[in-house]
């Protein structure tokens, strides 16, 4: 269906380059800590995320995985914070050819507990020994209100999911709770022909959680392990159609 087929595609170009801001937001640190006094650091990243409205906060972690720097301030929670435990820090420790890493959904530590998305990038020496990490920090909220952004009607349904577990992000209609971060089977079409290698494409299906038939499509964000779904009520979709042919 060539509507949602522009819909999502613009949809996950607007996703894409927010991420793509962030992320050169976080290759920029590493110069920061470089050029200006240790003093001064946590105010530049006050400013940094003040920039950008879907960044809540950005922190510095040294490589135990110990908050050194934040956009909060320097009397906030600097040494009393630790990622070392998160799976998402320890997979950029564990992985020395790796620099960028993507959490789940999860209660931010440095954000009182607001379900979040934190962005992560490892700062390495020469000889790729992990020297700490930088992170952005994203609250879902802003992320729901892009997904949002699609309108997909009475019935139809906007979600994003990741492209590499296949894990459910953020969706419109939000649904069950229960769903969030959890992965599709593997024996879902959409998650095959990712799997398979398509970035792109349509789809007709009915929705395992009202029954509701269906049709849509998907595009995968370019580098970062996502993916944007948009889909319409299949009865929508044909009313404007059946009509006509009814009257006809």
């Amino acid at each position: 269906m060539e509507s949602t087929q522009n819909v999502t595609r613009i949809l996950a170009q607007r996703i894409q380059n927010e991420f793509d801001n962030v992320s050169a937001v976080l290759h920029s640190v590493q110069g920061i800590l470089i050029r200006i006094p240790d003093g001064q650091v946590d105010d530049r990243l006050g400013t940094l995320a003040q920039s950008f409205a879907n960044v809540d906060q950005i922190n510095i972690f040294n490589a135990e995985g110990i908050l050194t720097h934040s956009s909060r301030g320097p009397n906030t929670i600097q040494g009393q914070v630790s990622v070392a435990d998160r799976p998402h820090f320890q997979y950029l420790q564990n992985n020395p050819d790796v620099t960028f890493n993507l959490s789940p959904v999860l209660n931010a530590r440095t954000s009182n507990g607001r379900r979040s998305m934190v962005l992560l990038y490892a700062m390495r020496d020469e000889n790729k020994k992990l020297l700490g990490v930088t992170t952005a920090v994203i609250h879902m909220d802003k992320i729901e209100a892009l997904i949002e952004s699609a309108q997909p009607g009475q019935d139809g349904v906007a979600l994003l999911r990741r492209s590499d577990n296949f894990k459910l992000i953020a969706r419109f209609p939000r649904y069950k709770e229960a769903d969030f971060n959890q992965a599709l089977p593997p024996e879902n079409p959409i998650r095959q022909r990712i799997e398979a290698g398509e970035q792109f494409g349509y789809l007709q299906y009915t929705a395992s959680t009202n029954g509701t038939r269906r049709m849509g499509s998907f595009h995968c964000l370019t580098n970062y392990p996502l993916y944007l779904q948009v889909a319409v009520s299949q009865d929508r979709a044909f009313y404007s159609w059946r009509r006509y042919t009814a009257v006809v």
